[in-house]
């Protein structure tokens, strides 16, 4: 159990780190406008796939 902690900490700082290289790099506005995009378009793709599954 030990281990998967070490493992999980490893990973919540790279994501920190990934987070903190990717908000320097949207600090321009046409690349902080595509993201915008990108991620939009990726949850209204999840929401479609949602409709389309029954329970």
């Amino acid at each position: 159990m030990q281990f998967l902690n070490r493992i999980e900490a490893a990973w919540i700082c790279v994501y920190a780190g990934g987070g903190s290289k990717l908000a320097q790099w949207l600090r321009q506005s046409t690349r902080m406008r595509w993201f915008n995009r990108a991620a939009g378009s990726a949850f209204v793709g999840a929401g479609i796939l949602l409709v389309g599954f029954q329970r």
